[in-house]
Formats: structure tokens, C-alpha cells, sequence
């Protein structure tokens, strides 16, 4: 509903909802709404349940296909432009000589995650809140972005001059 899933307008709800993969139209197929939670709703929760519940009194299901549609296209289209230019209007700094270098597009976006520190090393699957070792495989160190791409010399086939241009 609106430009956001419902699960993200109500997480507080999301996180204790009995059936996670139900279909609205599984949940619209009763009245009141087939839906049942792991707790009872008291204080926040029950607040944000009326305020769920009626935001979607005014929905209605319609038969036919679902359509994508991205909201920073006129057309609903994606396309790459659009998805730059609602990067840079929403305050993301995309350096230019990342992207006009003569390299293969995967590995520009590669260069661009390393930079924002989005390669999911076991420091940061450690932040998600996963449970394995952060021991790195090649050494007794904890792992880390700059560790791998740096300090690994023999991991990276680029030199560290071209990847200091990059990043």
C-alpha cells in the first residue's frame, strides 16, 4: 500500500503475525480479516492494528495480474537512468570516474558496494546478526572489507593503484 510493503509500514505487527507467506487475498477471504498473531495485541500493537485494519477498509481486490511499476519512471518502466536520478536526488554521492572508467558494468557496481562497505565480509553478516566464526579463512584475523580487498594481495587480480582510483 502506498510506495512501501505492508510489512515495512508495520513491523511491530510483521514480527508476530502467525503466517508470514499469506496472500492479501487469503487474508481479505473472511470478515473480520483472516489473520491471527503469535501474541494478543495490547497497548502499540493494537494501536497500529486499527490503524491497519483501517487504512485497508478502503482497499479492494481486483482480478487480473500484478504489474511492477517503478514510482521514478513517468511510464512505471525501470530504467537505469531513473534509478540514477533518484539516487542523486535523495542525497546518494556518485562519484563520476567510478562510472566512466573503461571496466566491465558488474565490476563498477562491485567497486561501488566495496566503497559504501555493502560486501557482505563476516564483520558485516556479523552486524545481521549471524552466529558463524568471523575468523577470516586465511588468517586468524576477524574479516573485514578492507582486510580482503587491501591487505590480500594475491585475492585481487586489479593493483591497488587502479583500486584506489576506483574507490
Amino acid at each position: 500500500m502506498g510506495n512501501q510493503a505492508l510489512k515495512l509500514q508495520y513491523p511491530n505487527l510483521f514480527n508476530i503475525v502467525g503466517k508470514k507467506q499469506a496472500t492479501v487475498a487469503d487474508v481479505f477471504s473472511s470478515n473480520p480479516l483472516n489473520v491471527s498473531f503469535r501474541r494478543t495485541l495490547v497497548g502499540n500493537k493494537l494501536v497500529e492494528w486499527r490503524r491497519l485494519v483501517a487504512q485497508l477498509a478502503h482497499t479492494s481486490l481486483y482480478e487480473g495480474t500484478d504489474q511492477f511499476v517503478w514510482s521514478s519512471n513517468k511510464n512505471g518502466s525501470f530504467i537505469v537512468k531513473s534509478m540514477y536520478r533518484h539516487l542523486i536526488n535523495n542525497g546518494v554521492k556518485v562519484p563520476q570516474e567510478n562510472w566512466h572508467t573503461k571496466i566491465p558494468l558488474k565490476t563498477k557496481v562491485f567497486f561501488w558496494f566495496l566503497k559504501q562497505g555493502l560486501i557482505l565480509t563476516k564483520d558485516n553478516l556479523a552486524r545481521r546478526h549471524w552466529k558463524g566464526s568471523q575468523a577470516c579463512c586465511f588468517c586468524i584475523k576477524h574479516e573485514t572489507i578492507q582486510q580482503l580487498s587491501f591487505e590480500y594481495h594475491y585475492l585481487c587480480p586489479f593493483p591497488l593503484a587502479f583500486l584506489a582510483y576506483c574507490v
